[in-house]
């Protein structure tokens, strides 16, 4: 490492939601000893638990809304009061470069960092390219994408590099054991999943008896799921455990499971490939750009999940398939071995490696 590493400025943007902000704490936990870091935030109570201690600079942004005019007008303004910070800050503190991960906050950054020529890397970790990322991606230095080439349109497969997904390494170095232990891992995301929680709260007196369950709720349903607690006899509440959105607890939820259920978001799907892991998937129907349902589909293609759509999901749907999933500890296996072969995990060595390559140039 160069005597002068620390001397040479990189940004990163986070943003409000876990699947921003994870992976860009994972970069920044690489790369905090060569260059002096600054991690742009939104300020969102997220980002507030997972860059705790870091050099953290909060910008204003604001999201688009199309359904409401006075929504839209407050957004406009956000991004307009976010650009005009972000363009002073970056024209006095500036960076070598940017790496982005897509996400509303990155919005005015990059704008201004397009007009002051600061050069970015951008990555997506979604099947389909995000709003910001179609915007700001084909200008990247390096449009990095976590899934292959061939699901994407022309012109992002000729620009972007198939890093594949930005893991945590917890999940990267976990000893892949055999041992089943009848034990499902539900979550939901930093946003929880209300719809999954329902089906699961309605068969839980039947999955107790024969699984463990380990159950991440959001905030909406943490009172339905204590009261449920509080009803269950001594031997179900030695077989439930609930939490809320915490990265420690859901690390070890996802690493001591056989089973995962949840969304089809792309952090989620990398974690269960690194971890080799049977999973049902319910993607979001109202994610931005409709992104989860295009991950389910090329995850469909490959065999490499149970996908069930939220229009058609109903508890009895979803107790029979766990039931099947375990009947023969094969059918986890294979579910297991398909999607640690369809989902490339290794996206922060690549970055990481990229970023310091233009780093030290």
């Amino acid at each position: 490492m160069m005597k002068n590493n620390k001397l040479k400025k990189l940004i990163l943007i986070a943003g409000s939601t876990g699947g921003h902000a994870l992976p860009i704490f994972d970069i920044y936990q690489e790369l905090k000893d060569e260059y002096q870091i600054k991690i742009f935030v939104s300020g969102s109570a997220i980002e507030h638990d997972i860059f705790k201690g870091t050099p953290r600079v909060k910008i204003i942004s604001g999201r688009l809304n199309r359904h409401s005019f006075v929504k839209m007008l407050l957004g406009l303004f956000s991004i307009a009061i976010g650009f005009i910070e972000a363009f002073f800050y970056l024209l006095f503190n500036r960076p070598k470069l940017i790496m982005a991960k897509g996400g509303f906050l990155a919005v005015p950054v990059l704008s201004a960092a397009k007009i002051l020529n600061i050069p970015y890397f951008t990555h997506e970790s979604d099947s389909e390219m995000g709003l910001t990322n179609k915007k700001y991606g084909l200008s990247a230095k390096k449009l990095f994408v976590g899934f292959p080439l061939e699901v994407y349109n022309d012109a992002i497969a000729k620009k972007a590099e198939y890093s594949g997904q930005i893991i945590r390494k917890v999940f990267l170095t976990h000893k892949k054991e055999r041992i089943y232990k009848n034990r499902i891992m539900i979550t939901g995301g930093s946003q929880g999943a209300r719809k999954i929680n329902q089906q699961i709260f309605e068969i839980l007196p039947e999955l107790l008896k024969k699984y463990e369950i380990l159950h991440q709720i959001g905030e909406r349903d943490i009172i339905e799921a204590n009261n449920i607690l509080n009803n269950l006899n001594q031997t179900e509440k030695t077989q439930y455990h609930t939490f809320g959105f915490s990265v420690e607890d859901i690390e070890k939820g996802m690493t001591e499971a056989d089973l995962i259920i949840g969304r089809a978001g792309a952090n989620t799907i990398g974690e269960i490939a690194a971890l080799s892991k049977a999973s049902i998937l319910i993607p979001y129907p109202h994610a931005a750009t409709d992104h989860q349902n295009k991950n389910a589909k090329y995850l469909e293609k490959t065999g490499s999940a149970i996908i069930i759509k939220e229009e058609v999901l109903n508890s009895k749907i979803l107790l029979d398939i766990i039931d099947y999933l375990f009947s023969d500890k094969k059918n986890l296996e294979v579910l297991g071995k398909k999607i640690s072969n369809a989902i490339k995990i290794n996206g922060l060595e690549v970055i990481s490696k990229e970023i310091k390559k233009f780093m030290d140039s």
